[in-house]
């Protein structure tokens, strides 16, 4: 008799050539998928129940649905189908080539099939749920027949994955925990197989992760743990992740080796690009990334305040990752490094100031210091010492001040200006009001103050007396060009100008212009009709106070005359020359 193996397999259709470094390709056309699943079998003492094989089916229906694939392109069969689905060979068939008849040139197709398996010679076989052991040929799916259906279809992307034992098929079954199935002897071109370990190794079940381990780790790559860092889940990295995560469980929990292998040809496609990078999309993870990247460029350049605000752009995205908040502490050291730096600064040039005596400097440049650091003892201490020094230097000042104030106090006391003395001795003592030195100057002036002032004036000398006539005018010749005359009877002496009338009503006669001419005038001056040739004379004196004077052929007394003009005027008609006087 003929011993019956285990079988766990996915077939997922894909159709170029693999190539490692080719680009993936994105998947434009309809997913389908074909899911078969056997746990318990009609005939249970050749056939043992299986543990996760239903399991593992479910799990990847929900899966494919999670990524795109619509519910009514997946055909699922499994123990625990209606009888219309119950997993038999014939309908295992039937339902494969209802599938497969809707695939076009752009789909996708996945089949998985989870169960026993056998090997009739070089001939590997599926065990469905009414397989018989001594009709293993007629009763179970052949492989190769299942490949040559691949083959046929004209999906774009196939690919077949076996989660099964590639040991001896003529070992027992009875293994727990443990699937097995030979070696197919050759994958058709155009499709690619994944099988779950090498030849000689088991395929393992684990009832720590409630499937097969090859299918968990499968299953967990496709949910996002194969990603690139743009959230792209390709058929070569879910490949490479699940190779990886297969071998380092089964030596960790079993101290077996189970290593993942593919055959046949290889396209690397998109399976997904929508993957949540550690809790977020990939747009957002991106924002993040860069964020930090630029975190990092501005510390190195030591714009601080900028870096922070991008780490925190970066951490309101994903608020735990370890290396974002790594960046955000190095920010901080480096940004407290050179505040410190930056605080020492303004304390060496406040000292620098201090040392200069310019004190308003050095205490700008220490509030600088503590606005950064304002509980720092040493830049507390430069400050107390400044404001002291400060506040010495402006007793000083005043001081001298006040010596100054005193001292032009006494020169005016001796020279008995007691007015001037006391604004001076006032000025000290407002500086310092109980200062017995200027307290006692102040009492000295006040005392001198009020003694009598004799004040000597010097004789009287009579200016010679000048004997002129005493009666007309006396010519006393010209200065500057003006003829200057003697009152005889009053003694004054005058300016002449000659002015003339116009000819008819009222006029100023043409350059009638009266000036003292090189003569000091008193404060007040006497203008005089000098001539008169009848009518109403009226003189206009233009000395600043805008009045008018009226005379009659006699003396006109006018208001002070400080080097003003004063126009005659004179009624017009007669045409005659008038002769102004002006002391």
């Amino acid at each position: 008799m003929k011993q019956t193996v285990f079988l766990s397999f996915i077939l997922l259709l894909a159709a170029a050539p693999f190539l490692a470094a080719q680009s993936a390709e994105k998947p434009t056309g309809r997913k389908f998928a074909f899911l078969v699943g056997v746990t318990e079998y009609e005939f249970p003492n050749t056939f043992p129940t299986l543990a996760y094989t239903v399991a593992d089916v479910k799990a990847w229906q929900e899966m494919l649905e999670s990524i795109g694939f619509q519910k009514e392109d997946i055909i699922v069969m499994d123990s625990t189908s209606s009888v219309s689905r119950r997993p038999t060979k014939p309908k295992i068939l039937a339902a494969m080539n209802e599938l497969l008849g809707k695939v076009t040139r752009d789909d996708i197709v996945i089949c998985m099939f989870s169960g026993h398996g056998t090997q009739v010679g070089k001939e590997q076989f599926f065990c469905p749920e009414d397989a018989r052991l001594e009709d293993l040929a007629d009763s179970c799916v052949a492989l190769n027949e299942v490949l040559g259906a691949l083959k046929r279809s004209p999906a774009k992307f196939k690919w077949m994955i076996v989660d099964a034992c590639r040991n001896d098929p003529t070992r027992s079954m009875s293994d727990s925990g443990v699937k097995a199935i030979g070696k197919v002897e050759s994958v058709p071109p155009g499709v690619t197989a994944i099988f779950s370990c090498a030849d000689t190794e088991k395929s393992y079940e684990d009832s720590k992760l409630g499937h097969g381990v090859f299918t968990h780790f499968l299953m967990q790559g496709l949910d996002g743990k194969a990603a690139d860092k743009e959230g792209v889940v390709t058929i070569l990295d879910l490949y490479k992740y699940v190779q990886k995560e297969t071998q380092g469980y089964v030596v960790a929990r079993y101290n077996q080796s189970q290593i993942p292998y593919w055959d046949g040809e290889f396209t690397n496609f998109i399976l997904r690009d929508d993957v949540l990078i550690e809790g977020v999309t990939r747009e957002k993870y991106n924002e993040a990334e860069a964020a930090h990247k630029l975190a990092q460029e501005l510390r190195l350049k030591k714009e601080y305040v900028s870096a922070l605000a991008e780490i925190e752009k970066a951490l309101e995205i994903l608020p735990e990752k370890q290396k974002y908040l790594n960046e955000k502490l190095m920010i901080r050291q480096g940004s407290s490094l050179e505040k410190r730096a930056k605080a020492d600064s303004y304390a060496t040039v406040a000292m620098a100031n201090f040392d200069k005596s310019d004190y308003k400097k050095a205490t700008a440049e220490i509030d600088k210091a503590l606005k950064l650091f304002p509980t720092d003892s040493g830049f507390q201490a430069t400050k107390k010492l400044i404001e002291s020094a400060e506040k010495q230097a402006k007793t000083d000042a005043n001081r001298s001040t006040a010596d100054g104030y005193a001292k032009a106090a006494s020169a005016y006391l001796n020279k008995k200006n007691y007015v001037s003395a006391k604004a001076e001795i006032d000025k000290a003592l407002k500086l310092y009001p109980t200062d017995s030195g200027f307290l006692a100057t102040k009492n000295a002036i006040d005392e001198m103050s009020k003694s009598p002032v004799v004040v000597v004036q010097p004789p009287v000398v009579p200016e010679p007396e000048v004997q002129y006539p005493k009666t007309g005018w006396s010519s006393l010749g010209k200065v500057g060009g003006v003829q200057v005359y003697r009152d005889n009877v009053t003694g004054r002496e005058w300016t002449v100008t000659l002015g003339q009338v116009a000819s008819s009503g009222w006029g100023t006669p043409a350059q009638a212009k009266v000036s003292a001419l090189g003569f000091r005038l008193p404060s007040f001056s006497e203008l005089r009709v000098m001539e008169a040739h009848g009518g109403f004379s009226y003189l206009n004196i233009n000395n600043g106070f805008g009045q008018y004077y009226e005379t009659s052929n006699s003396n006109i007394l006018g208001g002070a005359y400080r080097n003003g003009f004063a126009t005659p005027q004179q009624r017009k008609g007669t045409g005659k020359n008038w002769v102004i006087g002006v002391r």
